[in-house]
């Protein structure tokens, strides 16, 4: 827990699976600017969030619609950002990150190609070297 509950955070342990096609140092880099910029966002003892606070109640709301900074402002960027982050850097390897919104801000989706896992048997070794399960899909996703 980064900053306790004050804001939604995600944690940086990396999971096996993603290793072939999503780099430790990578990941870590992801997390943390999504972390940071949500810590900023959500901080409630910032000055700017205060301000909006205070110019939302008196505007009836209308103040958060208008700005282009505060919460809806900060969360539109990194929204933004996990966009153009699956077109340049995600869409080499196949990876992609689902984006918060669709996750309510509960957890990091990340898609991946699928992995091939496959049944090793009670003997120790493969069964005849098939894919687990009768259907091939298309990725994979690992909740962070």
């Amino acid at each position: 827990m980064v900053v306790g509950d004050l804001a939604p955070c995600y944690s940086n342990i990396y999971p096996e699976i993603l290793d072939p096609l999503l780099p430790e140092p990578e990941f870590r880099y992801i997390i943390q600017h999504i972390n940071n910029t949500l810590i900023k966002a959500f901080d409630p003892f910032r000055v700017a969030n205060w301000i909006d606070g205070v110019l939302g109640l008196l505007t009836g709301w209308f103040w958060e619609d208008f700005r282009p900074g505060g919460v809806k402002g900060e969360l539109k960027r990194l929204d933004a950002w996990i966009e153009e982050w699956n077109r340049t850097v995600g869409a080499q390897d196949g990876v992609k990150l689902i984006g918060l919104r669709r996750t309510g801000y509960l957890c990091l989706d990340i898609q991946i190609p699928d992995p091939q896992v496959r049944v090793i048997g009670s003997d120790g070794e493969g069964e005849h070297n098939e894919p687990m399960g009768n259907n091939v899909t298309p990725g994979l996703g690992v909740t962070v």
